[in-house]
């Protein structure tokens, strides 16, 4: 990188983490962003009523690319990888998880110091300084842009890292024994968990081509709803479901740990003995006859179950569970709902 931008981005660097004066009770610093100044960009995400517009995403879009770049690996490994990012579902992801998370550190009252923020910032001006794509990536996004965002997202991986290190210390109890693929994988599997029980308890509002937001799953304009692949217990690919106009289908994203999950599978068969609604729903990651029987012991044997991984359902935007989407003839995406149904909600109402 020109040596003039490596100047420019530490002294700008240095000014983005200076203290500032946003607190919790007993002097604790913040442990979740702050509201964004208004802006006439509309909210592409809102959760628990704090918006992220077009620029958050962006932002994520730059970082993620920031760490691939970071890492040494084969260069085809790394541009099929940065072409990868360019997907918007995983900006979404992206900032929801780390939002998520920043509550979830504020909550538990994580304290972030200065000292640790301005070692963040060295270790990343390092990278940059020594990767010139990193750099031509910056200059490209634009240098004052970079560094005007970058603290917070330094305190939010800030944050991830105390929830990561706290589940590693947990899992090296659990199994001092374990190598240490074994506890990554633990740990890797205990977040995932621990990220979408807590999401799953948020208010978490995605609007669709930048219309007003639907907290409680309205109707949204029809479009092309992603492609669903999906098995069955005995891991054979299920064919599509076939909504009608007069017969919708709820695609409800869930698992056995989820507690919301567990509360609303009642209404869910509710909604399809009714005959209002189609159902299916999609275990994620856990065992087809752990499930099933879970399923049959609380009496929702009759309940529609498929079962995919996360990482199989490419287009569908999963921020925690459970997730349900409202599918319309033609597989045309109708709403969603991230959290929960209840009766209140506008899709369950007259069952």
């Amino acid at each position: 990188m020109p040596r003039p931008l490596t100047l420019l981005l530490a002294a700008a660097l240095l000014t983005a983490c200076q203290p500032t004066p946003a607190t919790l009770q007993g002097g604790v610093p913040a442990s979740a962003p702050q509201a964004a100044p208004a802006s006439a960009a509309p909210d592409l995400i809102r959760i628990n009523g704090r918006g992220f517009t077009q620029a958050d995403l962006d932002f994520a879009g730059l970082m993620l690319k920031l760490a691939v770049l970071a890492q040494d690996a084969d260069p085809a490994e790394q541009a099929a990888a940065l072409k990868r990012l360019d997907n918007v579902n995983i900006r979404l992801d992206h900032v929801i998880e780390r939002y998520a998370m920043s509550l979830l550190g504020q909550a538990k009252h994580y304290a972030v110091t200065e000292a640790q923020l301005g070692a963040a910032r060295q270790a990343w001006q390092g990278k940059i300084d020594a990767r010139p794509a990193m750099g031509q990536l910056i200059a490209d996004y634009g240098p004052d842009r970079f560094t005007g965002r970058l603290r917070e997202y330094l305190r939010q991986q800030l944050v991830r890292d105390r929830i990561i290190a706290d589940l590693l210390a947990t899992e090296r109890r659990k199994s001092p024994q374990a190598g240490a693929r074994e506890l990554d994988y633990n740990v890797a599997k205990a977040y995932a968990a621990l990220y979408q029980d807590h999401a799953g308890d948020l208010d978490i509002q995605i609007n669709l081509r930048g219309l007003p937001s639907r907290p409680t799953g309205a109707a949204a304009p029809a479009r092309p709803a992603p492609a669903l692949h999906v098995r069955d217990g005995a891991g054979l690919p299920l064919p599509r479901p076939v909504p009608t106009a007069a017969r919708p289908l709820l695609v409800n994203f869930w698992a056995t740990w989820c507690a919301p999950c567990r509360e609303e599978l009642p209404l869910l068969l509710q909604a399809k003995a009714s005959g209002r609604y189609d159902v299916l729903t999609v275990n994620l990651g856990e065992s087809p006859g752990a499930v099933q029987a879970y399923l049959d012991g609380q009496q929702l044997g009759a309940l529609p179950v498929a079962h995919a991984k996360a990482a199989q359902l490419p287009g569908w935007t999963i921020p925690g569970l459970p997730t349900t989407y409202l599918i319309g003839e033609g597989w045309t995406l109708r709403g969603q709902k991230f959290g929960p149904l209840t009766r209140a909600d506008p899709w369950m109402q007259g069952l």
